[in-house]
C-alpha cells in the first residue's frame, strides 16, 4: 500500500497557488490524482468519464483521415489520452495554460496518462487557450493560422461558467478548425440549443453523467 497522502507538485501561478496531489482512497482501494487551484478542487483521476467521452464522441462526429487535433486543457491528461486511441490522429496539439501541469506530464506523474509526453502525435504548448485563439498567429507559432480538424475544449465548467471570463476576448476560434468544434458542459441539459458557448459558437456536448445524457440524449454539434 502507498503512502495515504502525498504532495507530487506544487507551483506558484499569476492565476493562484496549483498543486498536484496523491491520496490513497480506502474506498475504491486506490491512488486518487488530484489537482488544486489554491482550495478548489479542479480535477481527479476518480471521475473522468466527461473528459474521455469528450474525446470519443466528438472525434466520432469528425469525417476524414489524417486528422490534426487541438485539445483546449490538458489536465490529468484523460482527454489526450482518449484521443490517441482514435487511429486517425496524426497530431494531436494540447494548449496548456500552467507550466506546472506540463511539467507533471514530463516527469511521468500521473500513472494513468503515462506517456502522453513521449508520443510523437503529440506537442505541448504552454499558452493562453483564449488569448491564442484570438492573436493573429493562432495555436502553432511555426505555421501561423494553422487549421484543425477539430478542436476539443475542456477548459470551462460550461458555457456560463468560465474559468477565463477575465481574459476571454470577444472573438472565436472558429477560424482554427475546420469541421469539429465540441467541448462539455455541467449546465442543464434544458439549455442544449440556445445556449453557445462565447468562444466556440457552436458545438456543446453536456457532462455524460447528467440524467438526460444518461438516457442517451447528450447533446453535441459539429460543422
Amino acid at each position: 500500500m502507498s503512502a495515504r497522502f502525498e504532495e507530487l507538485g506544487w507551483r506558484q501561478t499569476p492565476i493562484g497557488e496549483i498543486s498536484l496531489r496523491r491520496r490513497f482512497d480506502p474506498t475504491v482501494r486506490a491512488d486518487v490524482y488530484e489537482v488544486k487551484l489554491g482550495d478548489e478542487y479542479l480535477m481527479s483521476s476518480l471521475f473522468t468519464v466527461a473528459e474521455r467521452e469528450l474525446s470519443r464522441l466528438g472525434l466520432g462526429r469528425t469525417p476524414g483521415d489524417r486528422l490534426d487535433v487541438l485539445v483546449g486543457g490538458l489536465g490529468l491528461g484523460y482527454t489526450a489520452r482518449e484521443a490517441l486511441l482514435d487511429k486517425r490522429i496524426r497530431t494531436l496539439t494540447v494548449i496548456e495554460y500552467s507550466d506546472a501541469v506540463i511539467d507533471w506530464h514530463r516527469q511521468e506523474l500521473l500513472p494513468d496518462t503515462a506517456g502522453l509526453a513521449g508520443d510523437p502525435r503529440v506537442e505541448f504548448v504552454c499558452a493562453d487557450f483564449f488569448a491564442a485563439a484570438a492573436g493573429p498567429v493562432g495555436f502553432d507559432q511555426a505555421r501561423p493560422g494553422r487549421v484543425y480538424d477539430a478542436l476539443l475544449l475542456d477548459i470551462d465548467h460550461s458555457p456560463r461558467h468560465t474559468s477565463c471570463t477575465d481574459r476571454m476576448p470577444r472573438s472565436t476560434p472558429a477560424r482554427a478548425c475546420g469541421r469539429s468544434r465540441i467541448t462539455w458542459s455541467r449546465a442543464a441539459p434544458s439549455r442544449c440549443g440556445p445556449t453557445t458557448h462565447p468562444m466556440m459558437g457552436s458545438a456543446l456536448f453536456w457532462n455524460p453523467r447528467s440524467s438526460m445524457s444518461r438516457r442517451g440524449r447528450s447533446c453535441s454539434t459539429t460543422r
